[in-house]
């Protein structure tokens, strides 16, 4: 969850790692390697490192690499029917407690229109094209967390005294949140599906980032005024993926 500011992703190709996207980021002190949940492989390095210092570092990654995807392919197949249906027929948001019923209506409609009613999700149209019907939920839950992400944390910042300039929610693949040296705040829909104890530690880490954009002793000392388990809320926090379904971060084209 650690957010990286002013970085810059590229796709390099680097003596055979051809693909691997790589972000330059101002505040990394080294490089690291993550690898999603679908199991894609993100590369984060300082500003300035040469391609061949890069690769060399690939190159003593990959045994780890491999087995970090093959732990998350394993994860994926134990993951619960909610979280792996394509098109599903219910939807449970932890973070707030709502709960949604989705059923859906064919009719001769190429386009698929979504409404929304308490409890209930209804999709009419093109219903038989999957990735019309999940682009429609995930712009459901957009909408949801512009609201809902949005005014949590504005309550969260009065509460521990943290003001900030901006929030923008967005649907990253590794990241839960980041902070700018700006102060603005940057939240992913995710955080909707996660327990509401985790997502709101990320609201109070993010918040701490505005006075330090780091991970120094002082940053978690500000970190533990607010939350005394964030210890065990930021371990938790890297198996929070598997709250989230696949009809969500599915590549729709749209």
């Amino acid at each position: 969850m650690k957010g990286l500011m002013g970085s810059n992703r590229q796709p390099y190709t680097i003596d055979g790692f051809t693909g691997y996207p790589i972000r330059e980021s101002h505040r990394a002190r080294r490089m690291r390697v993550q690898v999603s949940v679908s199991g894609d492989v993100d590369v984060v390095v300082p500003v300035g490192y040469s391609p061949q210092r890069i690769a060399q570092f690939l190159v003593q990654k990959q045994g780890w690499i491999a087995q970090t995807q093959g732990r998350m392919a394993q994860q994926r197949q134990r993951r619960s029917p909610e979280v792996t249906q394509a098109q599903p027929s219910y939807i449970f948001l932890r973070a707030i407690n709502q709960s949604w019923q989705v059923t859906y209506c064919p009719t001769a409609q190429e386009t698929v229109a979504l409404y929304a009613s308490p409890g209930r999700l209804q999709l009419k149209g093109a219903v038989q094209q999957v990735a019309l019907c999940q682009r429609s939920l995930q712009g459901w839950v957009r909408h949801v967390a512009k609201q809902r992400l949005v005014r949590w944390l504005e309550r969260t910042s009065r509460e521990v005294g943290l003001p900030y300039t901006g929030v923008t929610i967005r649907r990253q693949k590794t990241r839960w949140g980041s902070c700018s040296s700006r102060k603005a705040i940057n939240l992913n829909d995710k955080l909707l599906f996660l327990p509401p104890e985790m997502t709101r530690y990320v609201l109070v880490h993010e918040l701490c980032h505005t006075v330090h954009l780091n991970h120094s002793h002082d940053f978690w000392a500000l970190v533990a005024q607010w939350e005394p388990d964030y210890k065990a809320l930021d371990q938790s926090l890297r198996q929070g993926w598997q709250y989230v379904p696949d009809w969500l971060t599915a590549q729709t084209g749209g």
